[in-house]
Parts: structure tokens; sequence; C-alpha cells
């Protein structure tokens, strides 16, 4: 199992027809996973020697000649067999109203550090930019696409920037609720194949009253369920990229 809590959502998409089974096919679901923030931080460039891992926020920018780096860390547990990651978002919940500026989020190598410990004079090097984002002051979350560097299970490190040189941006550490609801996460797109049996042509294949199939298999996906995405418009994306057409569409009112 992945750390922090999944969702998994599935809508009936499509019923193979009867028959016995004499061969086998493989159909994907896709869960989505949050993975919270193992360490969060951040680091003061007039206070070389504090720590700030027990605050209950993270702070980004330059305000009264103090400029402020936050530092995040995620461990992404095993996958399951028959799983692969393919889509990572580092989101990061904003605490109040920020000032407008560009956050900016950098892999750092280094993971060898703890929020307990961690300050500016012992801050480890960033490296490269990981991606960018704009707020504004009706901001309520900062998202990144982290999908090229997240790629399999392992512990990643990140630095934030702000580009604002008279305000700070003040974002949500876990320490703000618990380590399971609250606070920085990863968001994982994991996609699991199956191998399920491919019935022979002919005769007749039914479901029961709670949709249990006599033959074959049910398959779906929450098409855009965790994006702003219309539905409609994510379904349809959706039977593009597997080939096949929905046959009942479930939404929650």
């Amino acid at each position: 199992m992945l750390a922090g809590a999944s969702v998994a959502v599935t809508v009936t998409l499509g019923l193979a027809p009867a028959g016995v089974a004499q061969a086998t096919t493989t159909t994907s679901t896709v869960t989505t996973v949050r993975t919270y923030a193992t360490d969060d931080t951040y680091v003061s460039s007039t206070r070389h020697a504090t720590t700030f891992g027990a605050a209950d926020k993270l702070v980004v920018g330059r305000s009264g000649g103090e400029t402020r780096t936050s530092y995040l860390k995620f461990t992404v547990r095993a996958l399951p067999a028959g799983s692969r990651l393919t889509g990572a978002q580092v989101r990061l919940p904003l605490a109040g109203r920020p000032p407008a500026s560009t956050l900016t989020l950098l892999r750092v190598p280094s993971t060898r550090w703890s929020e307990r410990t961690l300050t500016a004079g012992r801050a480890p090097r960033a490296g490269s930019v990981v991606g960018r984002t704009t707020l504004s002051a009706r901001s309520t979350v900062a998202v990144f696409d982290v999908g090229r560097v997240v790629t399999k299970p392992g512990t990643y490190a990140f630095a934030l920037r702000s580009s604002a040189t008279a305000a700070v941006t003040r974002l949500r550490s876990v320490e703000y609720g618990d380590r399971t609801t609250g606070g920085p996460e990863i968001r994982l797109t994991v996609r699991r194949s199956v191998a399920a049996p491919v019935p022979a042509a002919g005769g007749t294949c039914t479901v029961d009253a709670l949709l249990v199939p006599s033959c074959g298999v049910l398959w779906g996906a929450a098409a855009g369920g965790f994006t702003d995405t219309p539905r409609d418009q994510a379904l349809k994306a959706w039977e593009q990229t597997t080939g096949r057409t929905a046959a009942i569409f479930h939404a929650y009112h």
C-alpha cells in the first residue's frame, strides 16, 4: 500500500460478452493516492540558527530585509504489483490571501535533512527548477506538476521560493492539521493493470440487481474526478485514451 489516504472511484463503463473464458485480457484501474509530507519547514536569511519545523505554516518571500525559503520532503511507498505511476502533483494549501507573485518549486537532491534540525546554516543546496505557478489574491492552493520527477517509489525533496520582494506567502504545513488530513501533499495517479478473462462468443451475459456480472468484467474510472475539467469533456477524453465507449455515466449532485 502507498502511504497517505487514497481515493479510488469506479464508474460502470462496459460489460464483456457472455461465454466460457478462453483467454485473458488486461484492464486498467486508475487510483488517486494522496501522500502527505513527512517533513516541511522554512528557513530565514536573518535567523541562521533558528528552526521552524514545529510551525503550523510555511513562509516564502522577502519582507523587512528577511528572505524565507520553504523545504518539503515526501516518501512515495512501494506500489502494488502491476501498478505504475502515471502522474504526480505537489499541492500546497495557502494560509490566507497571498500577494501577487510567482512561486518556484526546485528539486533538492539531498534528502538527509529533518524539519526538526533544518536551519538556514544547514539548508541543503537547491537544484533544478521543477515548476512555477502564479498566485493572485484569490488563490487558495499552489499546484505543481512533478510527474517528470516523481516517477517511482522513493524519497523526494523540494525547495519553495517566491518572487515577492516586499511581502510573504504563508502556506499550511502538516502541523496545521495532521499527517493524514492536511498540509503539503503529493497527489499521485496510479494505474494498475489486471488480467481478466475474455469469454468466447455466444450466449448472454447479464448482471444481477447488485450489478454483478454473470461473465466478463465491469470496468471504469472517475474521469476528471480530481480536476476542474467538465465531466463530459473528461469522459470523452478518457474514452479516446482507452479506446472504449462508456455504457453508463453516474454522477452525484
